[in-house]
């Protein structure tokens, strides 16, 4: 059981990792004939909201569905700080408030079944991503210097955000059902999550 579970953490890290870091590395790999103008949805195609959702309502100890997001991410900030050469701009107050967002989805799966109906996974995933669109996309205007601190800046900061809203949307739907029905047989799944402890 034990062994099962480290597999499953680390299959999960490796999944965002992978997910995140490869139109980064694409484009290391095969520069100028790689634009990711003309591929811009692929930074925003992740499971990471699947996986905290995921973590919260099935992975045990609880403290593991915390762990497996935010290690990523992490990770993915350290590796993009090293490729910029600049690795302390990758921990910026904006990226602390993504990281609270991050436990929170995870706090919100843990309201989930196991096995939730469709609907509700569903429901639950988007209403996750709209949250952190409209609180990510606030903070970035709130506490980086990238927008005017004004109305027309606010607006800029969401328009600029806008194009990749439904990636992210589609693709934490699309992993949540992955995830939820495909990844870890019925035998396997954890008990109702208001049974658990966070030890």
């Amino acid at each position: 059981m034990h062994r099962n579970r480290l597999t499953i953490a680390l299959s999960l890290v490796l999944l965002l990792l992978s997910m995140r870091l490869a139109p980064a590395i694409l484009m290391q790999l095969m520069g100028p004939s790689f634009h990711m103008i003309r591929f811009p949805y692929l930074w925003n195609f992740t499971p990471l909201f699947a996986v905290c959702l995921y973590g919260g309502a099935v992975l045990r100890p609880r403290w593991m569905g915390f762990a497996i997001p935010l290690v990523a991410q992490v990770l993915g900030d350290i590796v993009f700080g090293l490729m910029s050469g600049e690795v302390w701009q990758a921990f910026s107050m904006s990226t602390l408030v993504n990281y609270i967002l991050v436990g929170f989805a995870v706090v919100v799966g843990t309201t989930l079944q196991p096995r939730p109906a469709l609907g509700r996974l569903f429901g639950t995933g988007a209403g996750v991503a709209i949250g952190h669109f409209l609180v990510s996309n606030l903070a970035v205007w709130g506490l980086t210097k990238w927008y005017p601190h004004s109305l027309e800046g606010l607006a800029e900061c969401f328009a600029q955000a806008l194009p990749f809203f439904p990636t992210t949307v589609i693709s934490t739907l699309f992993f949540s059902y992955l995830l939820f029905y495909s990844f870890v047989p019925d035998h396997e799944a954890a008990p109702a999550p208001e049974a658990e402890s966070f030890v």
